[in-house]
C-alpha cells in the first residue's frame, strides 16, 4: 500500500485536512495574509509533517493559478527547505513526509559530515558523494517537468559553510532523453567529476563505456544508471541493478554530480596554500601558556556582538562583515575571499605548531598530486570571495521550515561551544581553522532569510515587538523576541505511550471508539501491521457497526498525537510496546546471493568434461574455419591433447572440485579410464542415493508434534522486535512456523552472517514451542555465547510469561541441580547452555524444540547425541559458515535451509589485509584504531606464550593498556575481563580462540591474526566477524610468519578470506570451504574418494539424478541434443569486453530451456550491453532451434555443406503423417533417409544462420502442430 487515502475514504489525511484550525492556519501562511517570519505554536507529534504537505499542496494550486492568469507554461513552484536539530530527526523528517505526501514531492537530506569537530571525515566516505548530490539538486533549478521538491537539513549541515551554488552549478551535467551529446566527451566529464573508469559498474564512483553504452553509478543514488546513445543522440535514460545489470524503470532527465563538493584543481589548492601561510603568520605562538594568557588579558579576532561590525547586522550579500586585520590579510585579494559570517564567539588566533605544519604540507601535496586528502572538508568553506550558506542556494523565493525552534537555538550554543573546546586541541596537530570559518551564528543566518516559519515546541506569549534599540544579539539569542512578525496557534496533544500493556491499549481504544474517535496505528512494515491487526483485531473489525474501526496502515511514521477538537488519535507502534524508535533502515549497500555454480572458471584451474574426463582449462578461443567464426572452450588433456569444445555446449564443462592437498590425474581423450571411473561412482552413487531415500522417508514418516497456529501472543511477541524484518528473515520465520506445524519433525538450517538476525528468528521458534505447552534447548557452543543469548533472551522475553534458565560452567553447581530439577517438573520454558544440557543427567519433561547455534562448532560426539535427541522433536541449526557435509545436506534437500544475505543497516565490508608479520605494523594498526577512539582484539592461539605476546604488545606500544583472556582462566575472571573491556577499561585484548563465538562488543573494530596460516576458512572467517559490529569501518590483519614458505592450502585459504569481503559472504565462504576440503561423505565420518575421482559438480549431478530415477517410477533421462550447424556466432569483444561477465552469459545462453528463458537472455543482453550484434544473435538463434528440438526428442542435428541431417531418439512422438505432409509441402528440401527411418534431411543451403534457423524452425514446428 503506496498511499493512505487508498486504504479509506474517511483518510486521516482528509481528517486533518479538515480540521478547521489547521485549514485556516495553512492559508494564512500559504497565502501571506500572515506577515513572515512566522511561528506557528501547539502541533505535536508528526503533525508538523501534515501542516508541511498541505503548505506545500497550497502553494502548488497557488501557484499553477497565478499561471493560468499571467497565460505563461507550466507553473513554476518553489523549494522548501526544512532544517531539524539531528540527523536522526532528518530520516525521522523524511520518513512522515513519504508517508503523508504519498510520494507527489521529491525529498532530499542533506548530510551532515557524522564526526566531531575538526575531526576529519573518512577518506573515501559516502558522505561526500551524497552531499555533492544533494547540494547539486539545490544549486539547479527544478525543472517544471519535475516533481515540486523537499530538502531536509539537520542543523550542523545548515550552520556549515559550503561552496557557491554557481560553483555546484558549473559541475553538474543535465542530460535528457532526445539531447546531442559526445559519449566520450561525457566519459571525459566523469573523470574530470571523480569517477573511475571500469569495464563493469559494480561500485559507487564507477563509470564504464561499452559502444554506445554509458554506465555509471552516482555516490548518492540507490541505483546506477545507463544512458543509451543512437550515434550522439541519448535514445534512453535507465535506471538499473548492478548485480543482474538488468533496467528497473525508464526516466527522461538525469542531473549528473561530482564525487566530492569541491573537485579540487591546482588554483584552489593554491588560494588553500595562501590562506593556510597569511593565517599562520597573523596567529599568536601556540603553546597553552600564551593561550591561556591572551585568553586572559581578552584578546579577540572575531568581533562578537553588532556593535563590532560598524553596527551592521549584515550586508546585501548576506554575509556579516569581519573588520579584523587578520582576517582581512588571510581572506584578502591574494586567497580571494571576504566578508565571512561570525559565530559571535571569541577564540584566540593560534600559528600553527611544527606538527600541523608538517600536515599542512602534506595536505596540500595530496590536494597538487591527487586531488583529495583526509580532513579536505575543513576548507571546503573557505575557498571562495566570501563564505556562502544554503540560504544562498535557497534564494529569497523558498521556504524555509525550521522544526523545534527553542531546541536549534539552544543547540547553537552548545556547538559553537563544541568548535572552541576543540580549536586549541586540533590546531595542534592539524592546520585546523577557527570556528569563526567553520559555523555561521544560527540566529544571525536564520533572520537573512524573511519567508520562514518556525514550529515553536515551548509554549509562551509571543511578543510580537520589534527590536529595541540597544538590543544585543545575544539576547535575541535567548528570546528570539522581535524576529517573528506572526503567530499562529493550534491545540493537539502529544502521543502517549502503552509501555507494552496491551490489555491497558484495549481498554483506551474501546472507551475512545464509543466516543466516537477516528484511531489510525501506524506500523513501519507490512509484517507489524499484521501482527498489530491481530493484537486489535476486535476493534479492526468490530461488531458494533455504529463506532468507527480502528485502521492499521504499514507506513512509517515518527510519532503519533491526538487532536481532541476533531477526535483523531493517531498512534505509532513504538508507543504501543514502549521500546525507543530505530530509525528507518539505510539502503542496504550490499546484497549477496547464493551462487549458482561453485566458481568462476580461470585459466589454469581443473575442470570435468562429461565424455572427456578430468583436464585444464586454458580459456576460450577464437577460430575461425570453412568461412565461419565461432569460439570454442579450449581444454587440455594428458600427452598435452587438447580438446575444443563449442561454447554452446558450455554447461558439459564443469569446475573440477575433489581433493585439498592433491592435483587430479588429467584424464587422456579416447581411453576408457574416464568411462570405468564414471561407472564405478555411478554404482557408489546408487547405493548412496538408496540410504539417502530412505534417511529422508524414515524422517517423513516419523512423527513429531504439529505445533497450533499463531495467537495474538506470537504477533505480539514478533511486533515488540524494535527493527524492521528484513525480507530474507520474514521469509525465513515464514517457513520455520510452516515447519512447526506439521506433524513430520523439522531440520532446517538458517545460514547467514554474525548480525543478520538468526537469533531473532531462534526467538521467535522458541515462544512458538513454549505457547505450543513445550519446552526449548537453546545449545550454544561455549560459555561466553551461552551467557551472551541467556541475557538476550531475559530482555527479549521480559514482558512475557516465559520461565528462562541457563546451564553451564558459570552457574554454581548447587544452582545447576535446582535448574535441572525444575526442568523435570516442568518450571523451566527455555534452558540455555553448553553442551552441558546434552549431559544424561538434564532431564526434560517435555521438550518440543531443539536449537543449535554456531552449529559448526560442535564435535562428532556431541553431534550423535543432537543425532538421538532430535528423532522425533523439532530441530533449528544456526550457522555463519556451515561445514561442508552440513551444507552438502541442505543442498540435497536432505535438511532445509534458509538464507539470510540481507546486511542489517549501515554496516560496512570488513577491510582484510594478508600480510608477513612485523612490529611495525602490528604498532601502526594498534594506534590507528585507538587513535579513532576503538579497541583491538590480538589474537595468539597458544595459551603458553600467552604472557609473552602481552608483554611484547606493552612494549610496542607503551601508551596501550593491554589483558588476556583465554579458555583455562574460570568463569569468574573471563566474566570480568570481558565487563571491562567492553567497558572500554582497556585497549588491546591479547586473546585466543575463545573470542571466536560470542563476544559482541561493537567498539572493537580491529582484529590482528598472528600465524592466520594456522587456521581453517570457516574459523577465519568466524574471528573476523567479531569486528565490524558496528556502522564504523573494521579492519582485520592476518598475519603469517616472515620468510616462510606456506603450504597451498594454507595459501588458498587466507586468499579466499580476502577475496571474500562483502556482507554476507559465509554462505560463499562454506562453499569455497568444501571446495578446498571436499565435502565428505554425508552419512558417515569417512572421506568419500567417489568425489575426487570425478570432481564434486559430476558427483553431485549423478547424485542428484539417482535420487530423481529411484524416487520417480515414470523418470527418464534428459535429452541432451546435439547441434552441429555452420554458422559465425560468439560475443564479440566490443560487445562484452571482460571473459568473467562473457562466460556467465555464454552459460546462460547454453542454459536456455524455453522460449522464456530465450526472451529473458535477449532482454538481458540488449538491456546490458546495448543492441544484440549479429553473432550473439547467431548463438540466440541456435538456442531457440535447440528448444523445439528437445519438445520432438531430435537427438542430434548435424550440417555437412547446406544439408542438415535430424535425428529423433523416439520416432514413436512423431506422427508419420506429419512427416509426409511435410515432405510433400517442401518443394524437395525435406526427404527421408532411406537408410536410417528415424532420420530426416532439410536442404537449407548455404544462407545466414538466422534464414537458417528460421527456415529448420518452421519445418520443425509443422512436425508440432
Amino acid at each position: 500500500m503506496n498511499s493512505l487515502s487508498a486504504k479509506s475514504t474517511n483518510s486521516l489525511i482528509a481528517l486533518v485536512s479538515a480540521w478547521k484550525e489547521m485549514h485556516d492556519a495553512v492559508i494564512a501562511a500559504a497565502d501571506g495574509t500572515v506577515q513572515s517570519p512566522v511561528q506557528i505554536n501547539g502541533l505535536r507529534g508528526s503533525l508538523p509533517g501534515f501542516f508541511v504537505s498541505q503548505f506545500m499542496d497550497r502553494t502548488v494550486l497557488n501557484a499553477i493559478h497565478d499561471q493560468q492568469y499571467s497565460g505563461g507554461g507550466k507553473a513554476d513552484v518553489r523549494d522548501m527547505y526544512i532544517v531539524v536539530s539531528t540527523q536522526k530527526e532528518a530520516d525521522e523528517c523524511e520518513s512522515d513526509l513519504q508517508t503523508i505526501t504519498e510520494s507527489k514531492y521529491e525529498i532530499h537530506k542533506l548530510p551532515w559530515w557524522g564526526t566531531l569537530p575538526y575531526r576529519p571525515a573518512a577518506k573515501g566516505s559516502s558522505v561526500f558523494g551524497e552531499r555533492a548530490g544533494v547540494l547539486s539538486k539545490m544549486a539547479c533549478k527544478n525543472s517544471r517537468s519535475q516533481k515540486p521538491r523537499i530538502f531536509i537539513v539537520p542543523e550542523r549541515s545548515f550552520l556549515t559553510p559550503v561552496p557557491p551554488p554557481e560553483y555546484m552549478r558549473s559541475l553538474s551535467i543535465s542530460l535528457r532523453k532526445g539531447g546531442e551529446y559526445d559519449i566520450e566527451k561525457l566519459a571525459e566529464q566523469l573523470s574530470a567529476l571523480g569517477y573511475t573508469r571500469v569495464p563493469r559498474v559494480g561500485m559507487k564512483g564507477e563509470f564504464a563505456v561499452r559502444g554506445e553504452v554509458l554506465d555509471f553509478f552516482m555516490p548518492g543514488e540507490q541505483n546506477p544508471h545507463r544512458v543509451v546513445f543512437d550515434f550522439d543522440v541519448i535514445e534512453q535514460i535507465k535506471v538499473f541493478d548492478f548485480e543482474s545489470q538488468s533496467s528497473k524503470e525508464n526516466i527522461d532527465y538525469l542531473l549528473v554530480y561530482p564525487m566530492k563538493e569541491v573537485v579540487w584543481t591546482d588554483e584552489l589548492t593554491q588560494k588553500l596554500e595562501n590562506i593556510l601561510d597569511q593565517e599562520d603568520k597573523d596567529g599568536i605562538i601556540n603553546d597553552f601558556a600564551g593561550f591561556d594568557e591572551q585568553r586572559r588579558k581578552g584578546r579577540t579576532v572575531v568581533p562578537g556582538t553588532e556593535s563590532q561590525t560598524n553596527g551592521s547586522l549584515y550586508t546585501n550579500e548576506r554575509s556579516l562583515e569581519l573588520t579584523n586585520d587578520s582576517l582581512e590579510n588571510a581572506f584578502g585579494d591574494s586567497a580571494g575571499v571576504n566578508n565571512l559570517r561570525t559565530v559571535g564567539s571569541t577564540n584566540v588566533h593560534l600559528a600553527l605548531t611544527d606538527m600541523s605544519r608538517a600536515q599542512k604540507d602534506h595536505i596540500l601535496t595530496e590536494l597538487s598530486v591527487a586531488h583529495q586528502t583526509e580532513g579536505e572538508e575543513l576548507f571546503y568553506g573557505v575557498l571562495w570571495n566570501r563564505q556562502y550558506s544554503l540560504l544562498d542556494y535557497a534564494g529569497n523565493s523558498s521556504y524555509v521550515f525550521f522544526y523545534d525552534w527553542d531546541r536549534l537555538v539552544n543547540a547553537m550554543r552548545l556547538i559553537e561551544n563544541e568548535y572552541s573546546k576543540s580549536y586549541r586541541a586540533a590546531r595542534q596537530t592539524i592546520p585546523v581553522l577557527m570556528p569563526a570559518y567553520m559555523l555561521f551564528d544560527f540566529l544571525s543566518l536564520a533572520k537573512t532569510h524573511e519567508r520562514s516559519f518556525a514550529f515553536k515546541s515551548l509554549d509562551g506569549i509571543a511578543e510580537l515587538d520589534g527590536l529595541e534599540d540597544g538590543t544585543t544579539d545575544a539576547d535575541a539569542a535567548v528570546t528570539d523576541n522581535g524576529y517573528f512578525k506572526s503567530s499562529l496557534h493550534l491545540s493537539s496533544e502529544s502521543p502517549q505511550s502503552y509501555f507494552g500493556n496491551i490489555n491497558y491499549l484495549k481498554e483506551r481504544i474501546s472507551t475512545l471508539q464509543k466516543e466516537g474517535w477516528n484511531i489510525y496505528v501506524f506500523a513501519d512494515n507490512p509484517n507489524q501491521a499484521l501482527r498489530i491487526n491481530e493484537i486489535i483485531k476486535d476493534y479492526t473489525e468490530p461488531s458494533d457497526t455504529s463506532v468507527f474501526p480502528v485502521r492499521v496502515f504499514p507506513l512509517s511514521i515518527s510519532q503519533g498525537f491526538s487532536v481532541a477538537d476533531e477526535k483523531i488519535l493517531v498512534i505509532q507502534e513504538n508507543e504501543i510496546f514502549g521500546r525507543k524508535r530505530n530509525a528507518p533502515k539505510s539502503i542496504r549497500k550490499a546484497r549477496s546471493k547464493a551462487i549458482d555454480t561453485f566458481v568462476e572458471l580461470n585459466p589454469g584451474d581443473y575442470v570435468v568434461h562429461v565424455n572427456y574426463g578430468i583436464g585444464l582449462f586454458k580459456g576460450i578461443e577464437r577460430v575461425k574455419a570453412m568461412g565461419t567464426e565461432r569460439d570454442y572452450i579450449k581444454l587440455e588433456y594428458a600427452d598435452e591433447e587438447f580438446a575444443f569444445v563449442p561454447i554452446e555446449q558450455v554447461n558439459m564443462v564443469q569446475r573440477y572440485i575433489g581433493s585439498e592437498s592433491e592435483h587430479p590425474r588429467l584424464d587422456r581423450i579416447g581411453s576408457k579410464s574416464w568411462s570405468a571411473r564414471k561407472a564405478k561412482v555411478q554404482q557408489k552413487v546408487e547405493e548412496m542415493a538408496e540410504k539417502l531415500i530412505d534417511l529422508y522417508s524414515k524422517r517423513q514418516a516419523s512423527r513429531g508434534y504439529a505445533f497450533p497456529k499463531d495467537t495474538e501472543w506470537n504477533a505480539a511477541f514478533e511486533a515488540a522486535f524494535p527493527y524492521e524484518d528484513t525480507a530474507d528473515q520474514f521469509s525465513a520465520t515464514q517457513e520455520i512456523k510452516e515447519d512447526m506445524e506439521k506433524p513430520v519433525p523439522m531440520d532446517r538450517l538458517v545460514c547467514g552472517d554474525v548480525g543478520y538476525g538468526k537469533t531473532e528468528i531462534a526467538m521467535r521458534a522458541a515462544f512458538k514451542a513454549v505457547m505450543g505447552g513445550k519446552q526449548v534447548a537453546f545449545l550454544a557452543p561455549t560459555t561466553i555465547l551461552a551467557e551472551q543469548h541467556y541475557e538476550n533472551c531475559i530482555e527479549r522475553f521480559r514482558n512475557f510469561p516465559v520461565r528462562i534458565a541457563q546451564l553451564s560452567r558459570f552457574v554454581p553447581p548447587a544452582e545447576q541441580k535446582k535448574i535441572i530439577a525444575s526442568l523435570s517438573a516442568g518450571g523451566v520454558d527455555i534452558l540455555v547452555g553448553t553442551h552441558r544440557i546434552l549431559q544424561k543427567d538434564v532431564k526434560y519433561k517435555d521438550l518440543g524444540l531443539l536449537i543449535i547455534d554456531e552449529e559448526q562448532r560442535f564435535g562428532v560426539k556431541d553431534k550423535e547425541k543432537l543425532k538421538e535427541m532430535k528423532t522425533n522433536i523439532d530441530c533449528l541449526a544456526m550457522s555463519a559458515t556451515p561445514i561442508p557435509r552440513t551444507l552438502h545436506m541442505s543442498m540435497l534437500k536432505i535438511r532445509d535451509m534458509s538464507l539470510l544475505t540481507t546486511p542489517p543497516q549501515n554496516r560496512q565490508p570488513i577491510e582484510t589485509a594478508i600480510e608477513e608479520y612485523s612490529d611495525e605494523k602490528v604498532a601502526m594498526a594498534i594506534r590507528a584504531e585507538v587513535k579513532r577512539g576503538g579497541q583491538v582484539f590480538y589474537l595468539h592461539n597458544r595459551v603458553e606464550t600467552l604472557e609473552d605476546t602481552r608483554r611484547k604488545i606493552e612494549n610496542l606500544v607503551p601508551e596501550m593498556l593491554v589483558d588476556v583472556a583465554h579458555g583455562q582462566m574460570t568463569s569468574e575472571e573471563l566474566d570480568d575481563i570481558f565487563r571491562r573491556f567492553k567497558m572500554g577499561g582497556f585497549h588491546v585484548l591479547v586473546a585466543t580462540t575463545i573470542i571466536e563465538n560470542g563476544i559482541d562488543i561493537p567498539n572493537v573494530n580491529t582484529i590482528i591474526i598472528d600465524r592466520a596460516d594456522m587456521y581453517g576458512v570457516s574459523q577465519l572467517y568466524q574471528l573476523r566477524g567479531r569486528v565490524g559490529r558496528s556502522d564504523r569501518k573494521a579492519y582485520a590483519y592476518l598475519f603469517y610468519p616472515e620468510n616462510k614458505a606456506l603450504s597451498e592450502v594454507a595459501m588458498k585459504r587466507l586468499q579466499v578470506i580476502s577475496d571474500f569481503t562483502e556482507l554476507g559472504s559465509g554462505f560463499k565462504i562454506a562453499m569455497k570451504d568444501m571446495e578446498i576440503r571436499g565435502a565428505g561423505n554425508l552419512l558417515g565420518r569417512d572421506q568419500s574418494g567417489e568425489v575426487y575421482a570425478v570432481g564434486f559438480e559430476m558427483y553431485l549431478s549423478l547424485l542428484n539424478s539417482a535420487i530423481e530415477r529411484l524416487s520417480n517410477s515414470n523418470w527418464h533421462a534428459p535429452d541432451e541434443v546435439l547441434l552441429e550447424l555452420e554458422y559465425s556466432g560468439f560475443i564479440p569483444d566490443t560487445y562484452i569486453r571482460e571473459a568473467e561477465t562473457k562466460m556467465e552469459m555464454y552459460k546462460k545462453i547454453a542454459g536456455v530451456q524455453t522460449q522464456a528463458d530465450l526472451d529473458s537472455v535477449w532482454d538481458e543482453l540488449s538491456d546490458r550491453f546495448g543492441p544484440v550484434p549479429d553473432e550473439v544473435a547467431s548463438l540466440l538463434n541456435l538456442a531457440k532451434i535447440r528448444i523445439i528440438c528437445n519438445r520432438l526428442s531430435i537427438s542430434s542435428l548435424k550440417e555437412k555443406r547446406g544439408v542438415v541431417y535430424v535425428e529423433f531418439s523416439d520416432v514413436s512422438k512423431i506422427s508419420v503423417n506429419k512427416i509426409l505432409k511435410l515432405i510433400q509441402t517442401s518443394a524437395g528440401r525435406v526427404k527421408l533417409d532411406p537408410a536410417q527411418p528415424n532420420k530426416i534431411i532439410l536442404e537449407a543451403k548455404s544462407i545466414d544462420l538466422k534464414s537458417k534457423s528460421d527456415f529448420i524452425k518452421e519445418k520443425l514446428e509443422q512436425l508440432l502442430a
